[in-house]
């Protein structure tokens, strides 16, 4: 069975969009025991929370679930170093969002994860981090893909 992570526009466009939050616990409801999250997306979702009802949302229905279950995941130290190194081969990372994207990628990557992901920047990361899998929302349960691959 195929393993996911969520990047950061996904679970954004979840809580802004009715459409987009319902598609979001479709796929977790028979993806959520393969699906991770990870200390990245945890770090751009908490800077930008602004309020503290969106803090109080996150911490109840996102990152407290995935931490209490254990599937919770952060780039080692191998994974800062491909980073880093891929970024000295010229990747360009222009913004802390570019870095984060990466970090993401190279992470899931090395965990064997698929990032499901709105954000066409992992179409020309796929070509970068050999062997990334990104996917556009969502896989269905059936054949564990999207309807379009990035």
């Amino acid at each position: 069975m195929a393993k996911y992570v969520l990047d950061t526009n996904v679970l954004i466009d979840a809580l802004n969009l009715p459409a987009q939050l319902e598609a979001l616990l479709g796929f977790l409801g028979w993806a959520l025991p393969s699906t991770f999250l990870s200390a990245v997306v945890l770090h751009e979702i908490a800077a930008g929370a602004s309020t503290p009802r969106q803090r109080a949302l996150l911490d109840q229905q996102i990152t407290g679930p995935f931490a209490r279950r254990g599937r919770v995941f952060a780039p080692s130290s191998e994974a800062w170093h491909q980073a880093g190194h891929l970024i000295q081969q010229g990747h360009p990372v222009s913004t802390p969002g570019g870095l984060s994207d990466l970090l993401l990628a190279v992470s899931s990557r090395e965990a064997g994860l698929t990032v499901i992901t709105n954000d066409r920047d992992f179409r020309r990361l796929t070509r970068v981090v050999r062997g990334l899998a990104a996917v556009a929302p969502f896989p269905t349960q059936s054949s564990g893909r999207s309807n379009r691959e990035e």
